[in-house]
């Protein structure tokens, strides 16, 4: 006997009438990318402007509206690169602006809009729905808005409690309202990925990369920022039962916990006999420092060491697994380690002989290996294109070196070898569109090609080509 998968429906707010409609009107469609973008250009400009303010800088004004506009960018897409010492530059106004950034930069455009409108009883339209599906990652219409407070829920609590346990190391370091402020920023931006630190006289994390509770807070929270809200509630959900999991839940955390183990074999052994990267000290700290560089340097951006003190080797290992990034739907950047997977997975069955590619007895959806496909090529050529153009800004800086920072911003990782600072103004502006780009990129990619998919039904004949 055969037992057919049971399929959870979920509840539609909409009739045919509705769906007959947005295929009627493809213009509609094609512009959600577009909305999505002006409203990060938005909210861009307007922290651009607070941070022009005179009561947002300590400096005098020289270069503030570059300096300004690469920091606004850097926080809204949740980068971490940095022209200015973030804790020295701006005051506190400044700091809250920051924070408030990419606390909604984290939260996602459609996620924050949608519980704004809810707030104000707006009603969520199909179009819109559409795009909170793609932004959220999701394969459902239905249960959307009870989705989104979930996520507001969840993030909301997540940053409360790292805060909570920030807060009571700082207060060994810090008075209790520096303290309280601390380990707020500290807890977004670290569950954003965002790689901000305002620690005073501090290169980074630096300033606390012996304190064992400290690094083991930003690890976390930097580790459940970068798996997605879905995976988190399924872990909620279910707990260790991973039989129980979503399919994307279960490709999410084993190519996530394989990349890390990997990341962390490779940085230690590639670091073993080097006194530039871990400096002296022993081969716990050691240990600790590959453990936090695995979770980090592949989406956050915070360090322990000076990037640009590392071989060669473990720079390039570091650039291919920023370029990977995070979970899809989640708070990272990159391509997506949802994106590999799939790719990864449709080599090995088209070298199994399988016409079709599956993973954990379930199928995966044709459409979704193709978008994977396009998202990898669009990462590379946008990579590609950003250091080219680089290499005419800042000519004087090594390859290596472009190459690294482009990649970190456009897989919004905020990992750099302390070139930023020093960089051009045109060289500047090529970083702040690869944040945009790399940031907005496959998220616009994804609604275009749904919207093709639902507005196409067109059928070519079908002919082979000889390939190889």
């Amino acid at each position: 006997m055969i037992r057919k998968v049971k399929q959870e429906h979920e509840p539609r707010s909409f009739g045919i009438e509705d769906v007959s409609s947005i295929r009627r009107s493809p213009s509609k469609l094609l512009g959600m990318p577009l909305i999505i973008s002006y409203v990060f250009l938005g909210l861009i400009f307007s922290g651009t402007f607070l941070l022009m303010l005179p009561i947002s800088h300590h400096g005098d004004g020289v270069g503030i509206f570059v300096d300004a506009l690469f920091t606004a960018v850097s926080a809204v897409t949740c980068t971490g690169l940095v022209v200015v010492d973030t804790a020295k530059y701006w005051t506190v106004f400044g700091q809250i602006v920051i924070g408030v950034m990419i606390f909604v930069g984290a939260l996602g455009f459609m996620s924050f809009a949608t519980f704004v409108l809810l707030l104000f009883g707006q009603r969520i339209t199909l179009g819109y729905r559409l795009m909170m599906r793609e932004g959220l990652q999701t394969d459902r219409l239905g249960g959307l808005v009870g989705l989104t407070f979930a996520i507001f829920a969840i993030a909301s609590l997540i940053q409360i409690l790292g805060s909570i346990l920030l807060f009571i190391r700082f207060l060994k370091v810090f008075d209790p309202l520096e303290a309280f402020w601390q380990a707020l920023f500290h807890s977004i931006s670290a569950f954003a990925n965002a790689g901000f630190v305002i620690f005073p006289a501090s290169n980074g994390l630096t300033f606390f990369k012996t304190d064992v509770m400290v690094i083991a807070s930003f690890a976390t929270l930097i580790f459940i920022g970068s798996i997605s809200y879905l995976v988190v509630m399924d872990l909620v959900a279910y707990r260790l039962h991973f039989r129980k999991y979503t399919l994307n839940s279960k490709i999410v955390l084993t190519t996530t916990l394989i990349l890390s183990f990997v990341s962390f074999l490779m940085f230690y052994l590639g670091e073993f006999s080097s006194t530039n990267a871990f400096e002296s000290h022993g081969a716990i700290d050691r240990i600790i420092f590959s453990f936090f560089q695995s979770i980090s340097a592949r989406t956050a951006g915070f360090s322990l060491i000076d990037m640009g003190q590392v071989s060669s080797h473990t720079s390039f290992v570091t650039m291919i697994f920023m370029f990977i990034g995070g979970a899809s739907a989640s708070v990272a950047g990159g391509i997506k380690v949802n994106t590999i997977a799939v790719i990864i997975l449709a080599i090995i069955c088209a070298l199994r002989g399988r016409r079709r590619v599956s993973a954990f007895g379930r199928e995966i959806v044709i459409t979704q290996v193709q978008r994977a496909m396009v998202i990898l090529f669009f990462g590379l050529l946008v990579v590609f294109l950003g250091v080219i153009a680089l290499c005419f800004t800042d000519p004087n800086f090594q390859f290596n070196f472009l190459l690294f920072e482009a990649i970190s911003a456009f897989g919004v990782v905020g990992l750099s070898t302390g070139i930023v600072p020093d960089l051009s103004v045109e060289g500047r502006l090529v970083l702040i569109i690869m944040m945009f780009v790399g940031r907005l990129g496959p998220i616009a990619i994804g609604l275009t090609l749904v919207q093709r998919n639902m507005i196409s039904s067109h059928k070519e004949p079908i002919e082979s080509i000889v390939i190889a």
